[in-house]
């Protein structure tokens, strides 16, 4: 498992670090707001992958669109939403996120 660090020793306390579990868990939230998509594997924690490389975070998240939608509007609907949402819970904001695209439902 994977962490990064989210405040230096400078606080007396420690490291406060975050498991890339973390941010997998705050992008599976996101989808849950929008009718228009859902994660591809629900009940799987393998919808979501998140890597940490160089202290950047690279979330890739995996997802079904409603048929009938404009999946390039959605797509990126919830590409901001899960970056501004990881930047406002966790004040980390160096990250990239890549939505999949992976099938439609009804």
């Amino acid at each position: 498992m994977e962490y990064i660090a989210a405040k230096g020793k400078d606080n007396n306390i420690g490291i406060i670090a975050l498991s890339n579990a973390v941010f997998s868990g705050i992008a599976r939230h996101c989808l849950d707001d929008d009718r228009e998509v859902k994660p591809y594997r629900p009940l799987s924690r393998n919808s979501v992958k998140c890597r940490v490389v160089e202290g950047r975070i690279h979330l890739d998240v995996d997802v079904m669109v409603k048929n009938g939608s404009n999946v390039s509007d959605v797509a990126s609907r919830a590409q901001s939403l899960i970056k501004n949402s990881v930047a406002q819970m966790t004040g980390y904001s160096n990250t990239s996120v890549n939505v999949v695209v992976k099938g439609f439902f009804k």
